[in-house]
């Protein structure tokens, strides 16, 4: 079989010729030369006479990166993204587990890390008009493999399916977003985050344009130049960058975007408040799914009157060929309104870890209609509302104990946001030299903090309030743009 993202990718290209297919570091490709350079990788490929190649991609800002990723996908071959600027033991390591085949870098400076595996500098090749034939491809291969961030300990390989992949393309079109290929996309995720695919592969199936946004800018401020310059009308980020533009929403008018897509953590009403001043025509989308549901497992069209929970709006329905369970600590679903464990099912989640010792404790079953489905078990906390709306209420291991009392962190955070207009506070729990736990608040340098304890001690019980407050300038952010909190708690 070709799945339907891939047949739709080759009709878009036939059609799209001499239009912009990527706007990249300020300039113009058409999808004319975007597809001679994905054939011209992807025969290179095929010379190899191989099946399910694990290849990694060197992820850079240019034409090459994202032609070799469609070129692998055409394959029927396995696209890894690698960070080149991540730690060398940490890039040492991923490639020894995973044993890839191929390295494709449009830089010579990745070859140091392979050694022993065929490097093809994706640079040199010249364009070609030398069609490929698409060999079938099971619907069991897997189409990509990312590395989860993590907090803590070492990342997960989540290998995702060509069916995963397939399906998620599928979910994102049946939702029937008013996109069409006069539509400019922003694509500024880091490649080895699973919210990219949105980003380009979406446009790419449709026949719009995409605009990059060069890794080594300051992200936030690169994200600005770009939704002012390149009249972008489909927005998908994070909530960590909205919320570091704030201290420009003065001077932002963004009549032109229809849509913003946010994801990858929690939506506070607030930002999607003062976001929808800046962008008045957009429609805010907030989207829920972790990497091992295949990107999307829900969605929700914020507005002024949703509803939402300690400040965080919801989450929404799940999405076509996803399903989403309630769970209690016994494995058993539970009524509305009643918090518990999201477990996923469906056609876009994925089989389990690329190191199958990962999988203990991830996965469940339930029988829903007299049929057992194969869950994923998520760590993600929510409730269901009587209209079928979930709730996003943090995660299993965002709860602590404190003097033998459950707390979740994201109460805390709620209430002390109120005092907060640059970023959203965060609250961590550490260590005293006894051993207990106790809770830490971050909160933006100009915090009044005895209005802050106000706050906090006429909304909480004491044994809820935190015991340092930590003024810092800015939330630090990871590559995916989501808050670091290593770094947070270096500050302990």
């Amino acid at each position: 079989m070709i799945p339907i993202s891939l047949s739709t990718l080759i009709t878009t290209s036939e059609k799209q010729t001499d239009k912009t297919a990527f706007i990249i570091n300020g300039e113009s490709f058409s999808y004319e030369v975007f597809y001679q350079k994905v054939n011209a990788i992807a025969n290179e490929l095929l010379a190899e006479n191989k099946s399910q190649q694990k290849v990694i991609v060197a992820t850079n800002n240019d034409l090459e990166t994202y032609a070799s990723i469609i070129a692998i996908w055409l394959t029927g071959n396995t696209y890894i993204p690698l960070n080149f600027e991540e730690p060398s033991n940490k890039l040492k390591n991923i490639i020894k587990t995973l044993k890839p085949d191929v390295l494709l870098t449009s830089k010579p400076t990745e070859q140091k890390f392979s050694s022993e595996i065929k490097v093809l500098n994706t640079r040199n090749l010249n364009n070609t008009t030398k069609t490929i034939t698409l060999n079938k491809i099971k619907p069991e291969n897997i189409a990509y493999t990312l590395f989860t961030s993590g907090t803590t300990g070492t990342p997960k390989g989540v290998p995702i399916s060509y069916k995963n992949l397939n399906a998620f393309v599928d979910s994102f079109l049946s939702e029937n977003y008013s996109i069409s290929d006069e539509d400019v996309f922003l694509q500024m995720a880091d490649l080895t985050f699973d919210m990219s695919i949105i980003s380009f592969l979406i446009p790419l199936c449709i026949g719009a344009k995409i605009v990059t946004v060069n890794p080594e800018d300051i992200k936030y401020l690169a994200t600005y130049q770009a939704l002012e310059e390149n009249d972008i009308s489909v927005l998908i980020t994070a909530p960590s960058t909205l919320q570091l533009l704030e201290p420009y929403y003065a001077e932002i008018n963004l009549k032109q975007l229809k849509y913003t897509f946010v994801g990858a953590e929690a939506f506070y009403k607030s930002t999607a408040k003062e976001w929808l001043k800046c962008a008045p025509n957009s429609q805010i989308v907030n989207l829920y799914g972790p990497s091992e549901g295949g990107i999307l497992a829900s969605s929700h069209q914020w507005g002024n009157k949703n509803s939402s929970h300690n400040g965080i709006v919801s989450i929404g329905k799940p999405v076509k060929n996803i399903n989403l369970h309630i769970v209690d600590s016994n494995g058993k679903t539970i009524e509305n309104s009643t918090k518990g464990e999201i477990w996923i099912s469906g056609e876009q989640v994925f089989d389990g870890y690329l190191n199958p010792l990962e999988n203990e404790g991830k996965f469940d079953y339930l029988t829903i209609n007299g049929v057992q489905e194969k869950c994923f078990k998520t760590g993600d906390l929510a409730f269901r509302d009587d209209n079928g709306h979930l709730f996003y209420c943090g995660r299993l291991d965002y709860q602590v104990k404190i003097q033998g009392q459950r707390v979740e962190l994201a109460e805390i955070e709620h209430f002390a946001s109120q005092h907060s207009t640059e970023f959203k506070p965060v609250a961590l729990c550490y260590k005293d030299q006894f051993n207990s736990n106790k809770i830490a608040l971050f909160v933006e340098n100009r915090t009044d903090e005895t209005l802050l304890s106000s706050t906090l001690k006429t909304n909480l019980p004491s044994y809820m309030i935190p015991s340092k407050i930590i003024k810092i300038e800015a939330l630090p952010l990871n590559k995916n743009q989501k808050t670091d909190l290593n770094k947070l708690k270096s500050y302990l």
